[in-house]
């Protein structure tokens, strides 16, 4: 009940507190009547309508980790090392360098990155390419010698 009476106590009163989530003053009302549960549907347009002043913790104290389990942060996260900071400090030289060095902090289980392209040198690319053209050139003589072709 203390999350509610403190978003009627900064609204000014039940109605206002109704009024800036689009409600009647008798949802409150009946909300302090059954012991102050604030509905699940309702916190989040309280704790928005007061830019945070009440949060939906305080709405909901008993089950709010059921709810919006985005809002529980872990009891011990794991502080930035100093590597991680100095690298993102530290000017880019190439992209290669910054690829092998981001691979070495994952490695490390320093960051997670999520999964991306390789990056490539020109002549990687044009490898690449060639490599992908002789295959579709392959697969269009296939089909032109038509089903059966390959049997012979």
């Amino acid at each position: 009940m203390d999350g509610l009476n403190k978003a009627i106590a900064i609204a000014g009163s039940q109605r206002a507190l109704a009024e800036a989530i689009g409600l009647g003053q008798t949802a409150v009302a009946n909300w302090i009547k059954r012991g102050g549960l604030v509905p699940v549907e309702h916190c989040a347009p309280i704790e928005t309508a007061f830019s945070g002043a009440v949060t939906r913790k305080e709405l909901r104290p008993d089950d709010w980790e059921i709810h919006w389990p985005e809002l529980a942060v872990p009891a011990t996260s794991p502080p930035i090392p100093r590597a991680i900071e100095a690298l993102a400090a530290a000017p880019l030289t190439t992209d290669v360098a910054l690829e092998a060095d981001l691979e070495k902090a994952e490695q490390a289980g320093l960051v997670h990155l999520p999964k991306r392209a390789p990056i490539w040198n020109g002549a990687e690319r044009r490898a690449a390419l060639v490599q992908r053209r002789s295959v579709d050139r392959e697969q269009a003589d296939i089909d032109a010698a038509g089903p059966g072709a390959a049997d012979v």
